[in-house]
């Protein structure tokens, strides 16, 4: 099925809000 399409756009989001929580950090500081 469409599983594995699934799960990379979960590995991407999880990168993607990684990278969002780096920014906000550094705006924080």
């Amino acid at each position: 099925g469409n599983r594995a399409v699934g799960d990379d756009v979960n590995i991407e989001t999880d990168i993607l809000g990684k990278y969002a929580e780096k920014l906000l950090g550094m705006s924080n500081e």
